[in-house]
């Protein structure tokens, strides 16, 4: 009974002293801010509103924080020098000073427990561009910005920029919002050259980010009419893919569709009427062709071929 009344009076005393002493923490401006005592006991306050960064912190109560000051850069460094650190490509940033990033080298990451794929760091400052390696720390929670990594050419990064930026540049050079928006849906990323499979993979996030900042520009551009035939044109785009096919080409007269569309290395001819059932299937099948659709339509071309009907 003693022990554990000296134990008690212990933590009580180390909970009174956190309460009379200023700590340093990055916070988001979200969730909580954790403190671990010397004697393991770890504590959560609530975040102070309005701030994000690194800050000088009071205890104003149990669980309540109040900032005192921002930290000095010494005091972040110093602070971030005991963390574990990885090198990541930075791809975009998601929110104020949060991006996405991925591991610069996957397989070192993956020896160290560390993420694989995408995942996010937090407090990041202005010198950053999209995909410069950077330096990244955890706490075991959170990852935190630490720095550019000086070790990496920063030439490097400006040139998969520039990939990225001419691929960008490759779908909007088209005359119409129309087929500008068709070329930014329908396009795959060129094989990126004298890049590692992580620079590769980074670009490839970086595309598909401001590919959909273009692609909502350009959807606000369209007509009514243009919009409607868009969405249909991506139904028609799932319902093949559904079976791994794909659409070539789509030409409207008035309410039918004729539509090209390939599985494997053949291509197919089908007529679809407005509800997307099928008009005409290229082959006979005996007034029934509309009770199907794209999708089911793969399915009965493949078994034609099988038997030989075609």
């Amino acid at each position: 009974m003693k022990r554990l009344d000296e134990l008690l009076r212990r933590f009580a005393e180390a909970e009174k002293k956190l309460l009379q002493t200023n700590f340093l923490a990055p916070t988001t401006g979200k969730g909580k801010i954790a403190v671990r005592l010397p004697n393991g006991a770890i504590y959560f306050f609530r975040a102070v509103p309005n701030f994000s960064g690194w800050g000088i912190f009071q205890p104003t109560g149990i669980d309540t924080l109040q900032l005192v000051r921002e930290a000095h850069e010494w005091e972040r460094l110093a602070y971030l020098e005991a963390l574990p650190a990885l090198r990541v490509i930075a791809v975009h940033a998601l929110r104020g000073d949060t991006w996405l990033c991925v591991a610069f080298n996957r397989s070192d990451a993956r020896q160290r427990n560390f993420p694989t794929g995408p995942f996010l760091a937090h407090l990041f400052l202005s010198e950053v561009a999209p995909l410069d390696v950077v330096i990244v720390r955890t706490d075991g929670s959170n990852w935190w910005y630490d720095g550019l990594d000086t070790h990496y050419e920063l030439e490097r990064s400006e040139r998969l920029r520039a990939f990225v930026q001419s691929q960008l540049e490759s779908c909007l050079d088209a005359p119409t919002p129309l087929e500008r928006l068709k070329r930014l849906k329908s396009h795959t990323l060129a094989s990126v050259p004298n890049a590692s499979p992580e620079e590769s993979f980074a670009c490839e996030l970086l595309f598909a980010q401001e590919r959909r900042k273009w692609e909502e520009q350009e959807w606000g551009r369209l007509s009514p009419e243009e919009k409607e035939n868009l969405l249909t044109e991506q139904e028609m785009r799932w319902q093949l893919s559904l079976l791994g096919a794909q659409l070539v080409s789509v030409h409207q007269e008035g309410d039918t569709y004729l539509i090209r569309w390939r599985d494997g290395h053949r291509e197919h001819t089908t007529v679809l009427d407005a509800s997307l059932s099928v008009l005409s299937a290229g082959i006979c099948l005996a007034g029934r062709e509309q009770e199907f659709d794209l999708a089911s339509i793969v399915s009965v071309m493949r078994e034609a071929e099988r038997m030989g009907w075609r």
